[in-house]
């Protein structure tokens, strides 16, 4: 008997080493397995991110190119900027009295001139107070030629409305002379 438990004994030793082994086996098949998918994954991962990386690497050419562009455009406004303020201060200079033609000749010795401020100068002080002399003297000639016919047609509702209207208009334009 004794003879037979130690056989057993040498037996479930046996295998219990042939089941380590199968065990072991199984766990380093089954972490293979794990490993295989994690390398997959890995590939996946790196592929995904070279794409990504190819994908901002576009975004930031694009953006350098775009830049560089605007960069450009800034400079050249900036040339057309400052070639219009040199226009504007040669243009606000060379205005006088002389070169304004009138627009519409009244009978007999009247001149009235209508001519706006053009949008370029409209920021340019000098501008607007050759503009305002002008339009002074046009209101004044306005009135010469309203309160003339008035004379003519005394009971005339509308110039006397026109008379009282070039009134108002002479003098705010002297007050805002005098300001």
């Amino acid at each position: 008997m004794k003879m037979q438990i130690t056989q057993l004994k040498e037996t479930r030793s046996e295998l219990d080493r042939t089941l380590d082994f199968r065990a072991r086996d199984f766990q380093i098949s089954q972490l293979t397995e794990k490993v295989n998918g994690l390398q997959e994954q890995n590939e996946l991962f790196r592929a995904e991110n070279a794409k990504i990386k190819q994908h901002y690497k576009e975004l930031y050419d694009s953006i350098k190119i775009t830049r560089a562009k605007h960069t450009d455009q800034i400079a050249a406004l900036k040339n057309e900027n400052e070639s219009l303020k040199v226009q504007l201060q040669h243009t606000a200079s060379s205005v006088t009295t002389n070169q304004v033609k009138p627009k519409v000749l009244a009978p007999g010795k009247y001149a009235i001139d209508v001519e706006p401020i053009p949008p370029r100068n409209r920021n340019n002080r000098e501008v607007h107070l050759v503009y305002l002399r002008h339009l002074k003297e046009s209101v004044d000639t306005l009135r010469e030629i309203v309160e003339e016919a008035k004379i003519e047609r005394p009971l005339d509702r509308s110039l006397a409305f026109a008379c009282r209207y070039t009134k108002h208009s002479q003098e705010l334009l002297e007050y805002v002379f005098g300001t």
